[in-house]
């Protein structure tokens, strides 16, 4: 204790030699003048002062929130995803390219609203998006297509939005642009998997303006026409009864197969359409929480060996998230699609699982085998309903 009370001494001594220091007194009457001037300042400049910290807070949030923001989360994305995809093309894997395995037979790495690097809502729309969903072996691409603006002969633009009212929650890109991207960069060396199939689904916003809808189909005749498939699978199949599903994936390499979520009768859309969910019994569109509720997940999983199921995550926030999509998955839906710009622990067993082929082939018990019922015996005449003669010395009958 007398230790600490000395030590309290001392620096009440050093402090009133402070005090009394010239030096000291000098330097500490120099703050009181400059907080006299601040203070003076502050009161006679408020409106000047309030501004300028609104002009730094916004600084700030811009630097922190928005600067590089789309860099940023692409840089987020690669950080994690870099070690694990090192995807190969499909035609070199001999065991899937030797038999007719179907397309309904074969999971497929998908990519929800692939258009989007940040979030849902109030931000970003951006190619680069598309480019890392492909170079991680997504061959499932998702676009929301809308109006660019009020005129009846507007062009089409990719955005999340809302089609009543033609609301952009994200910045535009347009459709153009996208398709025009895609059919360089998917089928070039650019990706090791360029002959894969791909699925391009169009979700469109436009509010059914047939003008803004035939001008996506002449985008896509113009980059991609020699990569449609054959005619029997134009209009969605519905006038050959031709069932995509079934079709031998081999079949399909090099490809676009595009679907479509919207009403496109009536369009030119029509024609180049393969497959929409809304117009034959062989496509369903599922999200995550309806395949977990589901009441009768054998009855799904018999679906799914001869037709195709979209799983989609449950969109409600402006924050991305993935699911768990072992749930869909041991049910053989084929496509499920999670953001590929949200790399969380999901995200990453996903990637693990496709981080050898885009197309992974379901087990045996998922898969569609025909019950081959063998041909009956020749029956012998002994057991034969044939009529029969018979003949002895006293007599001769039949029966």
């Amino acid at each position: 204790m007398a230790s600490n009370s000395d030590t309290i001494n001392e620096l009440k001594n050093s402090l009133s030699n402070l005090t009394n220091n010239p030096t000291a007194q000098k330097y500490m009457s120099r703050l009181a003048q400059d907080r006299e001037r601040i203070t003076k300042f502050v009161s006679e400049n408020k409106s000047k002062v309030i501004i300028g910290l609104i002009v730094f807070i916004i600084l700030v949030f811009y630097f922190v929130a928005i600067f590089r923001r789309i860099p940023r989360y692409i840089s987020r994305m690669r950080r994690v995803l870099d070690d694990i995809s090192d995807v190969q093309p499909l035609q070199y894997n001999r065991k899937y390219m030797a038999k007719d395995y179907k397309l309904c037979d074969f999971w497929v790495a998908s990519s929800y609203k692939s258009y989007l690097p940040c979030t849902n809502y109030y931000d970003y729309a951006h190619i680069d998006a598309i480019k890392y969903a492909l170079k991680y072996g997504a061959r499932y691409i998702d676009l929301d297509v809308m109006n660019k603006g009020f005129a009846s002969c507007t062009e089409p633009v990719v955005c999340n939005g809302d089609e009543v009212g033609n609301w952009h929650y994200t910045t535009a890109i347009n459709f153009n642009e996208v398709i025009e991207f895609i059919s360089k960069y998917a089928f070039s060396g650019k990706v090791n998997n360029s002959l894969d199939p791909l699925f391009i689904n169009i979700n469109f916003k436009t509010w059914y303006n047939k003008k803004t809808i035939n001008k996506c189909a002449e985008i896509l005749r113009a980059y991609l026409s020699g990569k449609f498939l054959p005619q029997q699978f134009s209009y969605q199949g519905r006038y050959s009864n031709t069932n995509i599903a079934t079709t031998p994936i081999k079949h399909l390499l090099g490809k676009v197969i595009l679907i479509s979520t919207s009403n496109v009768i009536g369009t030119d859309m029509d024609e180049l359409i393969n497959l929409n969910p809304n117009r034959g019994g062989n496509v369903r569109i599922l999200t995550y929480d309806k395949v977990k509720e589901s009441y009768d997940p054998k009855e799904l999983a018999e679906f799914n060996k001869k037709n195709l199921s979209f799983v989609f995550p449950n969109f409600k926030d402006r924050q991305k998230d993935n699911f768990n999509f072992f749930t869909p998955y041991y049910l053989g839906c084929q496509f499920i699609a999670m953001n590929y710009s949200e790399p969380n622990d999901w995200m990453k067993q996903y990637i693990t699982n496709f981080k050898n082929c885009s197309f992974i082939l379901k087990p045996y018990k998922l898969r569609f085998h025909p019950k081959v019922i063998k041909q009956p015996l020749d029956q012998t005449k002994k057991v034969s309903f044939a009529p029969r003669k018979v003949s002895t010395p006293f007599y001769s009958m039949t029966y």
